[in-house]
């Protein structure tokens, strides 16, 4: 059982630093000219809150950041079409 729980703690690492790299091009798509403070305050927002829950297990936390990459994903892919059709 320890095995397993390491593991899901290596897949959750992963997914978190995952999501945080979906968040620096959702950066650079949408948002290059904001603040370093602005920046901080909406990954805290949008990553800090599935973090910081210690109500969610680790795989609880690894489908949210699972979900919150997907969304990251498609808000740069519509704000590139947007962009494209300007």
């Amino acid at each position: 059982m320890k095995h397993s729980m390491q593991n899901m703690k290596q897949c959750r690492d992963e997914y978190l630093a995952d999501a945080n790299e979906a968040l620096d091009k959702w950066f650079t798509a949408v948002s290059s000219c904001l603040s370093v403070q602005a920046k901080d305050k909406i990954r805290q927002a949008r990553i800090g809150k599935i973090t910081g829950n210690r109500l969610l297990t680790d795989f609880e936390k690894t489908l949210a950041y699972r979900k919150l990459i997907r969304e990251l994903e498609e808000e740069v892919t519509r704000f590139e079409k947007t962009t494209s059709l300007d």
